[in-house]
């Protein structure tokens, strides 16, 4: 009876291991596949995220949104209208700047180019004929009346100017020409340089 009362023992010792050892393996199993339903959708989430990143940095390294980002119109430039038109002998004047200040740059455009063809001296008008010509998609108009506002550096919208011919030529996907106006605005510490910094760290 104590022989065969060991023998059960011991193969219920032998069973008890063996039931250990499918055990252990299950649970190293089971490790093994929580750890890779972690890492599966973990790496899905990093890939995604890559993606995202260079789509979001080739989105806004683009000419058209780079535009969008930075232009403005610039604001009407005067205090007194009746006094400015009055000194330029002009009476179209007060009126292109009504409608410039009213964000109709069409009719704005139209007399600040009647002004300019009468009076090629005007700088003023040329600036704001320009800045139009910009809101009304006449892109190498504007570019035009800039290069001409930028030759001259005693006019009194020089800085602005360049600014506004960098802006236009990355409008028109120039962005050679961009970056030669942006790096002599940085040079020259002119307005909106620091601006002109993060755009030539995203023109390519």
């Amino acid at each position: 009876k104590r022989i065969y009362h060991a023998i059960q023992e011991r193969d219920v010792m032998d069973l008890r291991e063996k039931m250990n050892g499918v055990m252990n393996k299950s649970e190293s199993l089971s490790s093994i596949l929580s750890k890779k339903i972690f890492y599966i959708p973990a790496a899905a989430i990093l890939l995604l995220f890559m993606l995202s990143s260079v789509i979001y940095l080739q989105w806004s390294s683009k000419p058209d949104t780079i535009f969008r980002k930075y232009y403005s119109a610039y604001p009407a430039f005067f205090a007194n209208r009746s006094e400015v038109s009055s000194n330029l002998h002009n009476d179209n004047l007060t009126l292109a700047f009504n409608f410039y200040e009213n964000n109709d740059y069409s009719s704005a455009y139209v007399l600040f180019k009647e002004i300019n063809d009468k009076d090629s001296a005007n700088t003023m008008a040329l600036f704001y004929l320009s800045v139009c010509a910009l809101e009304t998609n006449r892109i190498h108009h504007a570019i035009a009346g800039f290069n001409v506002l930028v030759s001259d550096s005693t006019q009194i919208m020089w800085e602005e100017s360049n600014w506004y011919l960098a802006l236009a030529y990355i409008r028109a996907e120039e962005t050679k020409k961009a970056k030669e106006i942006l790096n002599k605005m940085i040079e020259k510490e002119m307005n909106h340089y620091q601006d002109a910094k993060k755009i030539l760290r995203k023109l390519k």
